[in-house]
């Protein structure tokens, strides 16, 4: 890990902790609880290489998303107006979307239809699951199950690929914490800029949402480790 030495310490000390596992090639199980992703409760992993892509600025898996949506989904229940609903990224992606298009479909309508009092949900799908762009439809045609509108607001562009799951977490963070009550009604009038800026994250932005991601996963699955 010729470039952790340069990383914020938070990054070091996640990297240290996992790696103080009595195997950490095995990974971390992360169960999720019925009300994150709709009703169902099942499992995924984090491994060893997760971690060490987080940690080292590369292309980040969508677990590593999905994970921090499960922490955003958590802070947010103490929001008694909050709105904001997810959809796991798993589901999503582009193959799934591909092979198993009627199965996407459902998991997406179950999870809204498990949540009808939420008005937003976040879909962090890859780009090549949506075969295409029109006003009132979205990734998999899913509005022809239930009636919703995807917006498609403009957002800081990366400057290379690697980053996109960091832009990702850094928009959703934003989003839930901060900006979903003006939304969608201020898109196109709002002088405050999220839903206009297109201009790039800056290298210290991206590290802080990389931050925040290695401290609650570190406190939910490593805390007991010495760093």
């Amino acid at each position: 890990m010729q470039t952790l030495i340069k990383r914020p310490k938070e990054l070091q000390s996640l990297y240290r902790r996992w790696e103080s596992l009595s195997n950490p090639e095995q990974g971390v199980s992360i169960q999720v609880e019925p009300g994150v992703f709709g009703s169902q409760s099942f499992e995924f992993m984090i491994f060893r290489e997760d971690i060490h892509c987080l940690v080292n600025k590369r292309w980040i898996d969508h677990t590593i998303i999905a994970w921090f949506q499960i922490f955003l989904h958590g802070v947010i229940q103490k929001n008694e107006k909050n709105r904001c609903g997810f959809i796991c990224p798993s589901w999503i992606h582009a193959g799934e979307c591909i092979s198993n298009k009627d199965g996407v479909i459902g998991k997406i309508a179950s999870v809204m239809s498990d949540n009808q009092r939420l008005s937003f949900f976040l879909a962090p799908y890859l780009q090549s699951a949506v075969t295409r762009y029109h006003e009132n439809v979205g990734p998999c045609d899913t509005n022809k199950l239930m009636p919703f509108r995807w917006e498609f607001s403009k957002c800081n562009q990366q400057v290379s690929s690697w980053e996109c799951g960091y832009y990702v977490m850094h928009f959703m963070f934003n989003f839930v914490m901060d900006q979903q009550s003006q939304f969608p009604n201020k898109v196109s009038i709002c002088k405050y800029i999220p839903w206009h800026d297109m201009t790039s994250l800056t290298e210290r932005m991206l590290d802080g949402i990389a931050v925040t991601w290695a401290k609650h996963f570190s406190s939910a699955y490593l805390k007991i480790l010495k760093t």
